[in-house]
């Protein structure tokens, strides 16, 4: 799986103009209750969330029609935190769009690029709309998600009474639950390359021309790439078999479990920022001024995992604007331009 998918930040344009955007989706607290995304006491979307899933499906459609004649939307779900009883305040309302393209077609690609790029983006108080693309093939295939919602329909799948509460209580909030052991001998590594980074990294913006600054940390960024990928391959292998026994879904399998401890204490975030800085075989000072600050961040955060604590880098502000000449780079290699 690759990671850079469901990393907590993606750069987006977005009515605002180009920037980077936070996603949530993190380990979060069972609720009593659904997400304010319903109308209270039912099972509604409201008016303005039911308005904006469909405007952005309506994009999604007019796009295909002019671009890519006869690819259709065949079927649309909501699935992740937004529609479960499990959520946080940001979390994300998350569409999955089911298409008659394969996976395999060179469409698939190009199309759910075009959507991450110009239909995501706004929110419902503080809740980002997010859209991604499945074929048809994928329908009904359910094992990655815990809810499944279709707006005028209800819900599909839901998790039975009292699992969020049990595997939050066994899994999350239990320090001597697998994954809370393996993450407790992962994190000293890792806390470590950010201190090293935050060092390393502030060290070469303050005294070196930026032509300089890949001689001086590509030894420490080819690490921190290399854990992206350590941290992919394992996240992959929770959704490359089955779901595990007595989870509610691949969601909820160790490996992926691990992977949304890191992405809360925000070594993911840290990984990325370092990986999007090299997206052009180069280190640009804006970049990697944003990537000191995570590093500090999440160094600030300490080691231990707080189920009731808060991401450390939520207080990272990113400045907007144009994108980087390495953001550039890295979009056009995504649409195979360059």
């Amino acid at each position: 799986m690759d990671m850079e998918k469901d990393m907590k930040y993606v750069w987006k344009k977005t009515a605002s103009g180009w920037g980077l955007v936070r996603r949530a989706a993190i380990v979060d607290l069972p609720q009593s209750g659904l997400s304010n995304i319903f109308k209270p006491g039912t099972e509604e979307l409201v008016p303005e969330v039911q308005r904006n899933v469909e405007r952005g499906l309506q994009k999604i459609r007019a796009y295909l029609e002019a671009e890519h004649p006869g690819v259709k939307i065949v079927h649309h779900e909501m699935i992740g935190a937004a529609v479960t009883m499990q959520y946080a305040p940001h979390s994300d309302i998350d569409n999955t769009v089911f298409i008659n393209v394969e996976k395999n077609d060179p469409r698939f690609k190009v199309i759910n690029r075009w959507i991450g790029e110009n239909v995501d983006g706004g929110n419902f108080m503080g809740r980002p709309y997010q859209f991604k693309i499945q074929p048809s093939s994928a329908i009904g295939n359910n094992d990655n998600a815990d809810v499944v919602y279709i707006p005028g329909v209800g819900f599909k799948k839901r998790p039975a009474a009292g699992a969020p509460e049990r595997g939050f209580r066994e899994i999350v909030d239990n320090p001597n639950s697998p994954e809370r052991m393996r993450y407790a001998q992962m994190e000293p590594e890792l806390q470590a390359l950010a201190a090293r980074w935050a060092r390393e990294a502030r060290s070469a913006l303050a005294g070196s021309d930026p032509s300089s600054y890949m001689g001086e940390l590509g030894g420490i960024a080819a690490e921190m790439v290399a854990k992206v990928r350590e941290i992919g391959d394992m996240r992959g292998r929770a959704y490359g078999r089955g779901v595990d026994q007595g989870r509610i879904s691949q969601n909820w399998n160790t490996e992926n479990v691990i992977y949304k401890f890191l992405e809360r204490d925000g070594y993911n975030g840290l990984l990325y920022a370092v990986k999007e800085a090299l997206a052009d075989g180069e280190l640009h000072p804006q970049e990697l001024m944003h990537s000191i600050s995570v590093a500090e961040a999440v160094v600030g955060g300490g080691v231990g995992f707080d189920p009731r604590g808060d991401d450390p880098t939520a207080h990272v502000t990113f400045g907007r604007g144009e994108p980087t000449e390495s953001q550039k780079k890295r979009m056009d290699m995504a649409r195979g331009t360059r």
